[in-house]
């Protein structure tokens, strides 16, 4: 994991039913200090609500009921013994699995706690620690705890003999003897195993839905038969600390800080246990000493047997709380103790909600060979002094889990390597430091400055061109007199006009002149393209011709009116010799037009002023002006 430097703070978050405890730490000297303590009460607020709902947790409706069963640990394939019957008729159903699991009714919702959480970074913002590291901790209750015991690898053997006995079974000869010798364990115990191998293992012995990055395994002391064990631990569904990312990384107002870890309070207890044997000087013993560790809360008993440094046991008793007497207590855990086999305890670590001063009395009475101590005084100290111990006890977990984030000591080899939270929810959150009205105004002004200097080198350009067009001048048209070549100019301008006049004046008289022999030549060509029809009359009236003539067909005469554009007059059908002959008169307009040649001629005078007018924008245009000015 990637430790903070010196400069940077961590924030340890504990997360409980009732009450979110936080602890801000710093490296001072290379030991943390506790800057600041956070305790807001929680309020009752289903995940994708409105963070503005602050309606109070009911107190006593968070009261366990002394009617429920203890949650235990599940194990992997071990049988019932004798002294698991003598707690079952002792404590009623000791084994009732965790509440994880599908099954028939509603399921649970996860309660966020964003606006305590909002509330205690505001607090740190107005302190001057702007953006603190955190790092969340939840209780037990949000928590499942498997023990799994390795009797052989879950991959590769198992599924191979599963194959082959389902082979087996297709062909009707299921043996069930060879079914027994299946189900037992084979081969010698392995001496390592993956993640891989317990996640396979986790799902076969777990029916509830499991995400495979958020479960960690905590290495337990071997069995008495000598197999791996490790403790599987994984978020429940009505986990709080996600839903609450969520939600608070969805506000606009402000950016979430960093968040790295989502621990248990089992491995931060275990991590807690090897700082107090360590600073002890209990490791260096010949023999690894048996520690036990006590977390007495409102809700549950968490106990913890520690074999040296090695998990050797754990449970986790919702019947027994911190309101029973201390008594109580003790005589529960010396039952566990000989359930276990556990052996003399050397060391007593104790935590409770209430009346922690009368537990510790009533341990050092039932272990009177045994160092009893609390996990209070393992805190890091204030600039001041120690913390006041009248504080809530869930700044234990909540400092323990920030310790995990410091460098300045290696707390690696202490604090088991547990992250519960998803990946996509670790790190620092993406967001744009500008809101989108910002990032609009930025890309209109972008256009408008790209605009203008695109118009600014045109126009560059442009200038440089008629540059290039004054320079090409010669020196004696440069020198010569403004008045005379402006009288030049007009001198051109009026002579061009007089000839466009006098080219009007030539196309007046030439419109129409030769008006009938173009028609002429027009129906010739069209009876011609038609067959089957000759005219044989034409007479002009006025703006049209009236045509007169027969065709062979009624549909030769309309394809010939189409084509000349007339517009039949009359229709007569008469048989000359057995052949049908229509005779027709059709009326035909007549266009006054300008002839071929005048139309010629006039393309040819606008090709050659396009001519000159390319040859005067051209750079040469001053010098061929001056030239044809000197030839006329």
């Amino acid at each position: 994991m990637k430790k903070l430097k010196s400069t940077e703070q961590a924030l340890g978050i504990m997360v409980t039913n009732r009450a979110v405890h936080a602890v801000l730490l710093q490296e001072q000297d290379g030991s943390p200090v506790v800057l600041r303590t956070f305790t807001r009460q929680r309020a009752t607020r289903v995940a994708g609500q409105p963070s503005a709902v602050n309606t109070l947790t009911d107190a006593g409706a968070a009261l366990p009921d002394t009617t429920d069963a203890d949650v235990t640990i599940q194990f992997g394939s071990g049988g019932p013994s004798s002294s698991d019957l003598f707690l079952a008729s002792e404590f009623g159903a000791l084994d009732t699995e965790a509440d994880d699991r599908e099954g028939p009714g509603p399921r649970l919702q996860a309660t966020t706690f964003a606006l305590e959480l909002g509330d205690i970074l505001a607090e740190c913002r107005d302190a001057g620690y702007e953006s603190p590291t955190m790092a969340f901790c939840v209780g037990a209750s949000e928590v499942s705890h498997m023990e799994l015991k390795v009797v052989e690898l879950a991959r590769g053997r198992r599924k191979a003999e599963a194959r082959k006995a389902e082979a087996a079974k297709k062909e009707g000869a299921a043996d069930p003897a060879a079914e027994a010798r299946r189900k037992e364990p084979s081969g010698p115990a392995p001496t390592r195993v993956s993640r891989n191998d317990l996640l396979d293992l986790l799902r076969e012995q777990h029916t509830g839905e499991v995400k495979d990055e958020c479960v960690s395994f905590i290495p337990m002391t071997p069995s008495e038969e000598g197999f791996l064990r490790y403790l599987a631990v994984f978020p429940k569904s009505t986990e709080p600390v996600a839903p609450t990312l969520v939600e608070m990384r969805a506000q606009k107002t402000r950016r979430l800080p960093p968040v790295r870890v989502l621990d248990a309070e089992v491995s931060l207890y275990l991590g807690l246990a090897r700082l107090a044997l360590d600073a002890a000087g209990a490791l260096e013993a010949e023999t690894p000493p048996n520690t036990l560790v006590v977390r007495a809360g409102i809700e549950d008993t968490q106990v913890l047997f520690l074999k040296g440094t090695s998990l050797q046991h754990f449970e986790s008793l919702r019947s027994l709380t911190a309101y029973d007497s201390p008594e109580t207590i003790c005589s529960r855990v010396l039952l566990l103790q000989d359930e276990y086999g556990s052996g003399e305890v050397q060391h007593v670590l104790l935590l409770s909600e209430e009346h922690e001063d009368g537990l510790i009395d009533s341990f050092e009475m039932f272990f009177p060979e045994a160092r009893v101590q609390s996990l209070w005084d393992l805190l890091p100290p204030t600039p001041s002094g120690r913390l006041d111990a009248r504080q809530p006890r869930g700044l234990v977990a909540a400092a323990a889990v920030a310790m995990r984030l410091l460098q300045g000591r290696s707390y690696d080899a202490v604090f088991e390597d547990v992250n519960m939270l998803v990946a996509r929810l670790q790190g620092r959150q993406f967001r744009l430091p500008v809101t989108w009205d910002v990032v609009a105004m930025a890309v209109v002004l972008f256009c408008t400055v790209f605009f203008f200097v695109g118009r600014y080198f045109s126009n560059q350009h442009e200038i440089q061109t008629y540059r290039d067009r004054l320079r090409s001048i010669p020196p004696e048209l440069a020198d010569a007199n403004v008045q005379e070549l402006q009288a030049r100019i007009d001198s051109m301008q009026a002579a061009y006009a007089q000839h466009m006049r006098a080219l009007e004046v030539m196309d007046s008289l030439l419109v129409g002149s030769d008006l009938w022999s173009r028609k002429l030549d027009e129906v010739v060509d069209q009876a011609a393209g038609v067959r089957g029809i000759w005219v044989s009359r034409w007479e002009p009236t006025g703006n049209a011709l009236d045509l007169q003539g027969n065709a062979t067909s009624r549909d030769r005469v309309v394809s010939f009116a189409e084509r000349v554009e007339g517009e039949i007059l009359s229709l007569a059908f008469s048989e000359i010799r057995d052949w049908p002959v229509y005779t027709f008169r059709m009326k035909v307009p007549l266009r006054p037009e300008l002839p071929e040649v005048t139309r010629y001629l006039r393309e040819q005078a606008a090709a050659a002023h396009l001519a000159r007018s390319e040859a005067a924008a051209s750079p040469d245009a001053p010098l061929a002006s001056a030239t044809l000015d000197e030839g006329g």
